[in-house]
């Protein structure tokens, strides 16, 4: 047992973003990053920080309130050495989804995430892991979302930008979400998912 409660070297990094009217309310737009940490670098929460910190200055000031979350598991069990998460969620008094200056501080900062982890990019996804991807990352978004209970409305995909767009409904509330796998340069690590209001047309891929 020596050693199993000592904190190891982190080989994965999850990061999640989720924006919405308050901190501690339902999210509208959630954006997911999950990218394997070189070893030779290492693990230091506060590169990441600093690099996650423009997306509360979008607009030139603070986002009304946030919260960050920083955490990490080792398993004694698995060969792994841990994984790490990295948690901000920012309040924008809005309602509704982000506009499209923190969407793309977003994006900018995921890209910086990605060259920083030093991690090789992974493949495409094939239309049937699109599918079950969008499902995994949507359930994982929101604690009330079972991915067996969300049905496919509608897919898009854009070979030339690695995207895929997968519209999701969750029974039996009916609520719908749009997926959005390559979110950053087609890189499939990187998610968008959107809660879309009622009465909202569903965007396409195009749109982002």
């Amino acid at each position: 047992m020596t050693g199993h409660l000592r904190v190891d070297r982190v080989d994965q990094l999850h990061v999640r973003l989720t924006y919405s009217h308050l901190v501690e309310g339902p999210a509208h737009d959630v954006f997911l990053l999950d990218v394997g940490v070189v070893a030779s670098t290492g693990f230091d929460e506060r590169a990441y920080l600093d690099v996650l910190e423009p997306v509360l200055h979008t607009h030139g000031e603070e986002a009304d309130a946030c919260s960050v979350r920083v955490s990490r598991t080792h398993r004694s069990w698995s060969a792994s050495p841990g994984e790490a998460e990295i948690a901000v969620a920012l309040a924008t008094g809005r309602a509704d989804t982000t506009d499209h200056g923190s969407t793309n501080a977003v994006r900018s900062a995921f890209r910086q995430l990605l060259s920083l982890a030093g991690d090789e990019t992974a493949a495409t996804f094939t239309y049937q892991e699109a599918i079950t991807e969008a499902r995994l990352r949507l359930e994982c978004a929101y604690a009330d979302v079972h991915a067996d209970r969300l049905s496919v409305t509608d897919e898009e995909h854009q070979v030339s930008q690695g995207l895929w767009s997968v519209g999701l409904v969750h029974l039996p509330t009916r609520t719908r979400f749009r997926v959005v796998l390559g979110f950053v340069d087609g890189d499939p690590r990187t998610a968008h998912i959107r809660r879309v209001s009622s009465g909202e047309v569903v965007a396409s891929v195009g749109t982002e």
